[in-house]
């Protein structure tokens, strides 16, 4: 079987943590499965039979206990191994999830998530730790506010943090559907940190660390645990614009978005090296028994017996190289996994441009102005009304790609190719909401002068309307108006400002 997700934490042995922890696996055994008279285990909601294995074993002040469960699921058998060591100081759980075929190439068909056991456990009243000498593991989000900017910062750059961070900003005081980061938090308990930043915190980061490590305007980063040869693009930036990007609503893009994200983080965790106590666990146990069989064999000078234990020493030797050949191969094949994610994310919701991404309207324009030069005229006059605009408005990135698109509409107007279809209906089909005038407003004076533009030293009727934002405050709502004339550039921008009613 293949591992496809590993939880491990730890915290001191104290206040009952072992036995509290078991509790909440029990707990959720009786919540998934059902047990009959005869000792048969069934799934609750499918009544598909499963299997539950739970044992425990002590070895001088250590004791182990192993509870395993194997399930089927579409197309394979899902097995869900967790491991609770317990040593007069420490506390370690550990909790990997792995699948296997029905034999066919076909991987089985399965959506891995946190267990909702792990972020129960985390919820007890313990100090769980990545590790000894790293960051603690929560079982929330934390919202992040300039007064806490310094806090969040020793905890992004530090050399022993080993959970990655997701950091969701705000746009107009709220995240994605007003509780992205909530989401992301319940879907990746135990894999990475959450927090959610204030528009002020954003701008802090922006300001402390530079802004090819910012996130603004509702976007979202995932923080890579540091190392000291840091690159910024190994720390992805997805935009409020490219999740938005061709969702229905705000709240299935949300959905679209954690999913990807979650699954991100779920395969990078297979990366985690095992808890060492547990390991030595395990070795010391096969030397104990090794042992043991040998010392019995050599009082009894039963040499046979004595040659017997060695090989069985030696076998589980050759087993353990076998193991450790499987999990060689495991990791090439997450390695995989993790390209074909990477592929697969960026088909989906667009995984960070290299450039980075518009602070201000302004800048949007700005870039605009200078990477379509020739395909697209803006007129100079619209710069009082953009002005006139919340600078955060759009999203910038977002009014960033309608002018690009509407660049690409004029060179294939210049190049002579049809449309196929109507202007509106053609950006519709790109990814831009668009309307013309309705006659009774083109038939309007007051209407068709303030439609009427002097761009390039032409008077020009900007009659279509791009809508990169609605249904918010004035100083939000962006409309860039824009008229098709029959020269290169064909399409000529003549405002880009507020919604006026």
């Amino acid at each position: 079987m293949r591992t496809v997700a590993k939880f491990q934490f730890q915290c001191s042995a104290e206040n009952g943590a072992e036995v509290n922890a078991l509790r909440v696996i029990h707990q959720w055994r009786e919540r998934k499965f059902l047990q009959s008279k005869d000792g048969d285990i069934t799934i609750l909601r499918s009544g598909v039979p499963a299997l539950v294995e739970q044992q425990s074993e002590d070895l001088d002040d250590l004791r182990l206990t192993e509870i395993k469960v194997l399930e089927p699921v579409s197309g394979g058998e899902l097995m869900t191994t967790v491991r609770l060591l317990e040593s007069p100081t420490k506390i370690s759980f550990q909790c990997i999830l792995s699948v296997g075929s029905n034999g066919d190439m076909s991987p089985p068909n399965i959506s891995i998530r946190s267990p909702r056991f792990i972020r129960d456990i985390i919820s007890l009243p313990y100090s769980w730790c990545v590790s000894n000498t790293s960051e603690r593991v929560f079982n929330r989000n934390f919202p992040v506010h300039v007064n806490d900017y310094e806090e969040f910062e020793e905890l992004l750059t530090s050399p022993n943090r080993r959970l990655p961070i997701v950091a969701v900003s705000e746009l107009n005081g709220q995240t994605l559907a007003g509780d992205l980061h909530e989401q992301i938090g319940n879907f990746s308990c135990g894999l990475a940190h959450t927090i959610r930043l204030s528009t002020e915190a954003s701008w802090e980061l922006t300001r402390r660390l530079g802004r090819e490590w910012s996130c603004f305007n509702g976007a979202v980063r995932l923080f890579w645990p540091f190392r000291p040869d840091q690159n910024f693009r190994t720390h992805p930036l997805w935009t409020f614009d490219q999740i938005l990007f061709e969702g229905r609503t705000e709240a299935l893009s949300r959905d679209r978005f954690v999913a990807f994200l979650s699954q991100k983080l779920i395969e990078a965790s297979t990366f985690t090296a095992d808890d060492r106590q547990v390991v030595d666990f395990e070795a010391v146990r096969l030397r104990r028994i090794t042992e043991v069989a040998g010392a019995a064999a050599a009082n009894s000078g039963n040499f046979e017996a004595l040659a017997d234990a060695y090989a069985v020493e030696n076998d589980a030797l050759r087993k353990k190289v076998a193991d450790q050949k499987l999990e060689i191969e495991d990791l090439r094949q997450n390695v995989e996994a993790l390209i074909i994610a990477e592929r697969a994310g960026s088909e989906q919701v667009g995984v960070a441009d290299r450039e980075l991404p518009p602070e201000t309207v302004s800048e949007a324009v700005s870039i605009a102005r200078r990477d379509l030069a020739g395909s697209l005229l803006i007129a100079p006059e619209s710069e009082k009304e953009w002005l006139n605009l919340n600078q955060t408005a759009g999203p910038p990135e977002k009014i960033l790609r309608y002018l690009r698109t509407l660049g690409r509409l004029s060179n294939l107007l210049a190049s002579g190719q049809p449309l196929g279809d109507t202007i509106p209906i053609w950006l519709g089909k790109n990814g831009l909401t668009c309307s013309i005038d309705s006659q009774t407003s083109r038939r309007n004076r007051a209407d068709r002068a303030f439609r009427t533009r002097i761009i390039n030293g032409e008077m020009v009727e900007c009659e279509y309307h791009a809508k990169p934002s609605d249904g918010t405050s004035p100083d939000m709502c962006v409309r860039i108006y824009f008229g098709i004339v029959d020269v290169a550039p064909r399409v000529r921008v003549g405002y880009i400002g507020r919604h006026l009613s």
